[in-house]
């Protein structure tokens, strides 16, 4: 089976795959980017993906609340510990993942299941 016969293959694929390489084209044209401008994009996105992980969950932290909370490590008035817990513990587990990318480290359930008790931890 090749990846074109495969069942996800679909019709835009091709295409998807030429402007997805034209970005990373593109984006080789700034290289190297300035390591404060890389910092700025990962802090960032970590806060929208800490953000947006814990929403899905029915967290009520507003993005900016999350930010404070990453950067400031303040506490929210009237928004519960909990919550709270919730944002550090997933900042914490990705930057478990990132040391975790660094490294020729395996994958394995123990992983897994330290990311997980990272997510969880102070709040079961």
């Amino acid at each position: 089976m090749t990846w074109k016969t495969y069942p996800y293959h679909y019709q835009g694929f091709d295409a998807t795959l030429q402007r997805i390489n034209q970005k990373k084209a593109e984006l080789d044209t700034f290289r190297p980017i300035p390591p404060i401008v890389v910092k700025s994009i990962k802090d960032s996105l970590t806060y929208e993906w800490t953000y947006n992980s814990n929403r899905i969950e029915g967290n009520t932290l507003t993005l900016q609340e999350t930010q404070l909370i990453l950067q400031e490590g303040i506490i929210i008035k009237g928004k519960n510990l909990r919550e709270h817990f919730e944002a550090v513990n997933h900042h914490d587990a990705i930057g478990f993942v990132e040391e975790l990318a660094q490294t020729t480290q395996l994958l394995s359930n123990k992983i897994a299941l330290d990311v997980h008790a990272l997510v969880l931890q102070k709040i079961e």
